[in-house]
């Protein structure tokens, strides 16, 4: 079964990157902001992020293309007086794949 994650380039730092959400990165994710992503709750505490969440959501999604990468050193790679092509990125990353999240999560709710 081919898989349908889709990779969505992403201007950060001044070069090209691509964010992909694969189970590895909800799971990094997860660990990161303490949030379970099998539950709607922890999506729906993304629909307004913050400056960490942001930063997190972001890191988790470039670790596999750079899985030495920082949480910090994704930080000082983002404008915060201009996030919203960030967030759009990810956002877009997100109803990429297959289901999106909620969707396929309402099984487990």
């Amino acid at each position: 079964m081919e898989q349908s994650i889709k990779v969505v380039p992403v201007m950060l730092g001044g070069q090209e990157r691509h964010l992909k959400f694969d189970v590895n990165a909800l799971i990094s994710l997860g660990d990161e902001l303490n949030l379970n992503f099998l539950t709607k709750d922890a999506w729906d505490s993304l629909t307004k992020p913050d400056f960490r969440q942001v930063r997190a959501i972001v890191w988790a999604g470039l670790l596999h293309e750079a899985p030495e990468l920082t949480v910090r050193e994704v930080g000082s790679m983002m404008d915060p007086q201009n996030l919203q092509p960030v967030i759009d990125a990810y956002q877009q990353a997100f109803a990429a794949s297959e289901e999106t999240p909620p969707k396929a999560l309402a099984a487990a709710d």
